[in-house]
């Protein structure tokens, strides 16, 4: 038998809202989580502490996505909106998550294709589907029918008929499709804009896009020409017009125009963060550069986290850590386990308890929980044994 807990909902202040007991709770989406009672029933909680659903269901899907929530009860799914409102009726063998409007869903005793609603469990077109994957950002999203793929807009009406053997989703007005072994680029319309002449797919970004051929990876633009040859045994997508490659075990950045930028070459070398700097690794220590290539943390951490909020974490022995974008120490302390900061405050362990420390390493809310998350609009959620 699991042990009972109790959940806690506390501010930035400490202050508590004890919600209930339960034997667990678990992430679900922008500060929604799931609990679970002893009757092995589901319930939904904000962060605040205010039950959105209480324990009477058989699943909670884990993502929230347009606003409304995916419930499963008596083998049967319906969808609740976040305030806690039932809005479509339990009567489905099979449903997906909602995305740009619509949801693909099976009503119990009809056939095994898949058919479209809208928030208001209204079906919104006639067409049926062996399989619906989503929009992915774009206003057309991709199905099966019959072993080929397609593509439908949000009312279910079919854009571009399932002639094709594999897709991916849209990116930058393109997607990539398969058909009779190559892969081409066809537009909104489906008029081919790619020769299909590539083994590979592609995805673009920032009007380019990695793909791999014989020589290794390499760059072409949304015409399908390859601008940037075959050459690299690994290369992420342009963000910020840079990317990283990687190269005879050796990794650097490059422009558009395969222009490296800078001189050194590293063992390993990540995106660049939020900061805008990105990590790397040389002679087996890490430091950061910045977007002109220079580095301006040196290598010299065995290992150093990301950074959060202008602030990366690493740790020696039994203390941990904050540097600021200058590399200055603005956080020592003792501690087992500490957290990245993420709205304004970092979760800290001492002693299998945990607290939260502030950017000036005051600790603003005592160890005295078991569990807790990270804060997010001003509230966490902690957990204690009864």
């Amino acid at each position: 038998m699991k042990i009972m807990k109790s959940i806690i909902s506390i501010d930035k202040k400490g202050n508590e809202k004890i919600i209930g007991q339960y034997e667990l709770f678990s992430t679900n989406d922008n500060g929604y989580y799931h609990i679970l009672d002893s009757n092995k029933k589901y319930g939904l909680i904000n962060q605040k502490g205010d039950i959105i659903l209480p324990c009477e269901f058989d699943n909670i899907y884990p993502t929230i996505k347009d606003d409304l929530v995916l419930v499963k009860q008596n083998d049967l799914f319906g969808f609740y909106n976040k305030e806690g409102f039932q809005v479509i009726d339990f009567k489905y063998k099979v449903a997906q998550e909602f995305d740009n409007g619509i949801a693909a869903v099976k009503e119990l005793n009809s056939d095994e294709k898949y058919y479209l609603i809208n928030k208001k469990g209204e079906r919104v077109s006639p067409n049926t589907f062996d399989y619906f994957f989503g929009f992915y950002g774009s206003d057309l999203g991709y199905v099966k029918n019959e072993g080929k793929y397609g593509f439908i807009n949000n009312k279910g009406e079919i854009r571009i008929e399932c002639i094709y053997d594999e897709v991916e989703a849209f990116s930058e007005g393109i997607a990539a499709v398969k058909i009779n072994g190559y892969w081409g680029g066809i537009n909104d319309k489906g008029v081919t804009v790619i020769e299909f002449k590539f083994e590979n797919s592609f995805d673009f970004r920032e009007g380019l896009s990695r793909i791999k051929g014989k020589g290794g990876y390499g760059f072409i633009d949304t015409k399908g020409e390859l601008v940037i040859p075959y050459q690299y045994s690994f290369a992420w997508n342009f963000r910020d017009s840079l990317v990283s490659v990687t190269k005879n075990g050796a990794s650097w950045f490059i422009d558009k125009q395969n222009k490296p930028l800078n001189s050194f070459q590293y063992n390993h070398i990540d995106q660049f963060d939020t900061s805008g700097y990105a990590r790397f690794t040389r002679d087996g220590l890490m430091g950061f550069m910045n977007k002109e290539g220079i580095e301006v943390i040196e290598p010299k951490y065995k290992d150093i986290d990301f950074y959060y909020e202008g602030l990366a974490k690493y740790k020696i022995k039994d203390k941990v850590y904050f540097i600021n974008l200058d590399g200055e120490v603005v956080i020592e302390r003792k501690c087992s386990n500490v957290n990245k900061f993420q709205d304004g405050l970092s979760r800290v362990k001492l002693k299998n308890l945990y607290g939260f420390i502030d950017k000036t390493n005051n600790l603003v809310i005592d160890y005295k929980y078991e569990n807790v998350t990270n804060f997010y609009e001003g509230y966490a959620l902690a957990q204690n044994e009864l």
